[in-house]
C-alpha cells in the first residue's frame, strides 16, 4: 500500500496480481477470493510472460537445427500459450508495505528445453504501480529468452489510446500473418471505446504511453514500458469483461518467423532480459 493506492500480489498463483485499486476504484479488472484461490491466473488482474509471450504455433519451433516442442498448456488451445511463469508459484524473496519481489527458478526441462531465473519487483507509489522484470540466462549457450507481463482491464465502457507503426492481422489460426498500417477498427490513434471492436491483434512500434479511460471515473491510466518492450498485444473479450494491452518483447510466434520484427530476443550465457512497465494513475 501506498497512500490510497493498493495491490494484491499473490505468488503462489503464477505470481500475478489479484488486483489493483486506488481507493475503492478498481484499476485493473476485479478479482474475489474464488479467483485468488483457483490457481488459473487467468482469472486475475494480471500475471507475468516469461519465458515468451503470446503463441507459438502448434506448441512447435526449431531452433539451431534441433525441433523443440512444448506442452500446449491451455484448454482448448493447439498452441503454447504465455510461457510458463503463470503456471508456476513463485517465491519470495523481500516484502514490505509498497514492494514485494518474487523469484521463479526453471532448471530447464519439457515445457522449456533451457533454465533461467525471473525475477518481478513490484513497487507502489501513491500514483502508480512499476513492475521491474527481468530473465536472466542460466545456460552457457545463447537462448530465446523475454519477460513481459499481461495486465487486464475493466472493458465496460473503457477507452483506449494507442499509436503504433504496424499492426499484425491474424490468420484463422490466431496466428500473426501480415503486417499493415493500424486503420478502421483497428486503429485507436484517438481515444475510442474497446467494448464494440474485436481485437486480439500484435501492434509493433507502440509509441508508449498507452491511455486507458473509462467516462465514469475521473482518473484513467497511463500505461508506459521501457524500450525493451516495442510490442503490445491488445485484446478485448465479453466472456472476460476485460480487455488487455499487454507490453511485449516480441512478435507473437516469432521463434517460428525467420523474418519476425521485432525477432524474440536472444540472451547470450549468463546474461539478462530485463525491462519496465509502469501504471500510473492520469486524469480522466
Amino acid at each position: 500500500m501506498a497512500g490510497a493506492m493498493h495491490c494484491l500480489v499473490l505468488p503462489a498463483c503464477g505470481g500475478s496480481l489479484g488486483g489493483l485499486w486506488l481507493g475503492e476504484s478498481p484499476l485493473l479488472r476485479p478479482s474475489g477470493p474464488e479467483d485468488w484461490g483457483s490457481g488459473d491466473a487467468t482469472r486475475l488482474a494480471g500475471f507475468p510472460l516469461v519465458p515468451f509471450s503470446n503463441r507459438i504455433a502448434g506448441a512447435r519451433f526449431d531452433w539451431q537445427g534441433k525441433a523443440i516442442t512444448l506442452p500446449r498448456n491451455q484448454p482448448g488451445e493447439s498452441h503454447a500459450l504465455h510461457g510458463l511463469g503463470w503456471q508456476r508459484p513463485w517465491q519470495v524473496m523481500a516484502q514490505a508495505p509498497s514492494r514485494a519481489v518474487l523469484e521463479l527458478t526453471h532448471e530447464g526441462g519439457a515445457d522449456w528445453p533451457w533454465p533461467f531465473v525471473a525475477r518481478q519487483e513490484i513497487v507502489l507509489t501513491p500514483d502508480a504501480l512499476v513492475l521491474t522484470l527481468s530473465a536472466r540466462n542460466l545456460t552457457a549457450q545463447a537462448v530465446p529468452l523475454a519477460i513481459g507481463h499481461h495486465p487486464y482491464f475493466a472493458r465496460a465502457g473503457a477507452t483506449l489510446q494507442m499509436t503504433a507503426a504496424q499492426v499484425w492481422l491474424a490468420d484463422p489460426n490466431n496466428l500473426p500473418d501480415h503486417a499493415v498500417p493500424p486503420a478502421d477498427a483497428l486503429d485507436f490513434s484517438q481515444p475510442a471505446p474497446v467494448a464494440d471492436r474485436a481485437v486480439d491483434n500484435c501492434y509493433v512500434g507502440v509509441n508508449w504511453p498507452v491511455q486507458i479511460g473509462w467516462p465514469d471515473r475521473d482518473h484513467g491510466l497511463r500505461l508506459t514500458a521501457s524500450t525493451e518492450l516495442p510490442c503490445a498485444v491488445v485484446y478485448s473479450s465479453a466472456a472476460n469483461n476485460a480487455f488487455c494491452v499487454e507490453p511485449v518483447s516480441h512478435l507473437s510466434n516469432a521463434l517460428n518467423l525467420p523474418q519476425a520484427s521485432p525477432a524474440m530476443p536472444v540472451i547470450a550465457p549468463g546474461a539478462t532480459f530485463a525491462c519496465t512497465i509502469t501504471m500510473q494513475v492520469a486524469p480522466g
